[in-house]
């Protein structure tokens, strides 16, 4: 899990339509996601996208010397990440729950 050191800023819907609008931002979106084709649903992946880059216009820090597109990418992958251990967890626990009905 990223440790998130930053203060949180408020991002405005406005800021956000921007940076979506941006096509290098949506580039790279567009590739994470990629990585995780087969393993999640589209409208899951749709999700990550959206949600991985509200989080990266929260917390992105130019001051530390990366590019937004540098943060994009780990908040786009970490939102995905996210969405493979929920998965994981409903798939293990009906695993168990069936294992017990028997």
């Amino acid at each position: 899990m990223i440790e998130l050191k930053h203060q949180k800023k408020e991002v405005s819907n406005k800021q956000f339509e921007e940076a979506y609008a941006n096509e290098d931002n949506t580039k790279i979106i567009k590739k994470v996601l990629s990585r995780y084709r087969n393993e999640l649903s589209d409208e899951t992946l749709k999700d990550c996208g959206l949600n991985g880059l509200w989080r990266c216009l929260q917390f992105h820090d130019p001051s530390k010397g990366n590019k937004l597109t540098t943060s994009l990418w780990r908040f786009v992958k970490w939102a995905c990440d996210n969405e493979k251990k929920k998965l994981r967890t409903l798939k293990n626990q009906k695993r168990k729950k069936s294992i017990e009905l028997f």
